[in-house]
């Protein structure tokens, strides 16, 4: 989505400089649009300063120009970053935008917003995201800036399904936060398994999860608990390099974490049904016409909605169409740079209009 967004702004005639923690750079897949500088993304508050000087001379380097004469924008996705984002505009003198794609951030975002309000924007890419952050801070402003991604009119058929001699495979994104909710898919997944007996279609079904949320030993102990443990398979990054994530059958988000996750969209877009608990704070998990909402989110649900989302039912054909024209409809890569160019436009007149008051 951020290469997308990247090739958007740099067809506006934006120089775009991407901030990736150095712990990744290397391995980071920034868009050939956009020029990556490495930062350090971990300390102490106390060493936020000496961070942002570090930033300044990479910008510096990047460029061959006074940093504070080069940028006009600084735009933070990360959460956790948010200070730093701050710090680093103000140091530039330019304009700060945070994005707010999850519920846990918002406290964050509010608290940078009420210290700085002429040069914060915050950007929201959900409606429901968006109304729950203005009904738990109503003294913020906000915008919405939907994300986009694109979408082919026939979408993708997954890698299994009948096609050949390929297994099915489900991607799961766990976060191992709500390990009752976790648990409750993972039987599920294995109800649905044993259902079919050894002649079944999901009888030599793989499981594949991220590995940086592996590193929680108790989705371990779920999958070995239900018999899952030798399905499982791991991928590097499965959110950042998401390309082999979206080759597979379905999508499953079993935790309601309040976060706006793109790969969703993306999902969406290949024609590849999302199966989800209900999350009320996002509009893409909370609408039944579009993902196979779980609920109430009991193994058997679950065991019922991955064997109604196997590749070739009907009720899979119906929700990957619908989900699709939302996305082609709703959610496009060019509707996403639009909203973002009209928040820098207003970002830059309120700076312009009005004194910080960053100390």
């Amino acid at each position: 989505m951020l290469s997308r967004l990247e090739i958007g702004l740099a067809d506006e005639g934006l120089r775009v400089l991407h901030a990736v923690p150095n712990e990744i750079i290397e391995t980071e897949s920034v868009g050939v649009y956009s020029s990556p500088i490495g930062y350090d993304d971990r300390g102490f508050p106390t060493t936020v300063r000496a961070r942002v000087r570090e930033l300044v001379a990479a910008i510096e380097r990047a460029t061959d120009a006074e940093p504070a004469a080069s940028v006009d924008f600084v735009h933070s996705f990360g959460p956790g970053c948010e200070r730093l984002a701050i710090e680093l505009a103000a140091e530039l003198r330019a304009a700060a935008l945070i994005e707010v794609w999850q519920t846990a951030s918002f406290g964050a975002a509010a608290e940078a917003f009420r210290r700085d309000r002429a040069n914060v924007t915050i950007l929201v890419p959900d409606s429901r995201l968006l109304q729950s952050f203005r009904s738990t801070h109503r003294d913020c402003e906000a915008t919405e800036a939907p994300w986009g991604v694109h979408a082919s009119p026939q979408g993708s058929t997954g890698v299994a399904g009948g096609q050949g001699e390929q297994a099915p495979a489900l991607a799961l994104l766990a976060e191992c936060s709500h390990l009752p909710i976790l648990e409750s898919a993972l039987k599920g997944i294995a109800d649905a398994v044993n259902a079919e007996g050894s002649d079944g279609l999901l009888k030599d079904l793989m499981v594949f999860v991220d590995a940086d949320r592996v590193r929680s030993p108790r989705l371990w102990q779920a999958a070995r608990k239900h018999g899952l443990l030798d399905r499982l398979s791991i991928v590097p990054r499965a959110e950042a390099r998401r390309e082999p994530i979206l080759h597979l059958d379905a999508l499953l988000v079993p935790e309601p974490t309040g976060r706006f996750r793109s790969i969703v969209l993306d999902a969406m877009a290949r024609g590849i049904p999302v199966i989800a608990s209900n999350d009320p704070s996002i509009s893409v998990l909370s609408d039944p016409s579009i993902a196979r909402l779980v609920t109430p989110a009991t193994p058997a649900a679950w065991s019922a909605a991955v064997r109604e989302m196997l590749p070739g039912t009907d009720a899979r054909q119906r929700l990957v169409a619908a989900a699709r024209e939302f996305v082609r409809g709703h959610r496009t890569a060019s509707a996403h740079v639009a909203a973002v160019l009209r928040a820098y436009e207003a970002a830059h007149a309120r700076r312009n209009a009005a004194p910080s008051v960053v100390r």
